[in-house]
């Protein structure tokens, strides 16, 4: 994919987040974009988008989470190789809160990669899974929209170390 239609589609989330998240107000979820950082070697950048459901609650200041997710993985394309990589996931959040306005979560999950590159001689494509770790903090605050960051790996065939956040809208 070109760098002008990524830079399309990360707009167009943008735009269409808080659309979809009145849209699903009723559901009482959060929904938001993300955006990421790979520290391997590997990607420049993720964009993506997720979903937050309270499944139940854990204790007095604890609840679980599921957060389905899409991802993109924005690659410098050189040498002649066009790669795109998509992940789709899906995670348990083991949130507690900490004082009133933030709460800390452990993340453990699925993902599924979906990659595909062009080069001159042709093109080839490939699923792989891997299983998602890692920990973040969430910002509780008084409106409706909630920034958060997290640190993530993968492991399995595509292991991506990401660190970043986003922005959540509380529906």
């Amino acid at each position: 994919m070109h760098r002008l239609t990524w830079i399309a589609c990360t707009a167009g989330l943008l735009v269409a987040t808080p659309w979809l998240a009145e849209e699903a107000r009723a559901e009482g979820a959060l929904l938001g974009p993300r955006l990421f950082i790979e520290t391997d070697d590997g990607s420049d950048a993720v964009i993506g988008v997720e979903l937050r459901t309270e499944l139940g609650p854990l204790g007095r200041n604890a609840h679980i989470d599921l957060r389905p997710s899409f991802d993109y993985y924005v690659f410098d394309d050189a040498d002649g190789f066009d790669f795109d990589v998509y992940g789709l996931g899906v995670d348990a959040l083991f949130s507690f809160q900490v004082g009133t306005n933030a709460e800390l979560y452990g993340i453990a999950g699925l993902s599924v990669f979906i990659l595909s590159v062009e080069t001159p001689a042709g093109d080839d494509s490939d699923t792989d899974v891997g299983v998602n770790l890692g920990f973040g903090a969430r910002f509780l605050t008084r409106g409706n929209v909630q920034p958060f960051l997290e640190l993530r790996a993968t492991i399995g065939d595509v292991e991506p170390v990401l660190i970043g956040g986003g922005i959540l809208f509380a529906l």
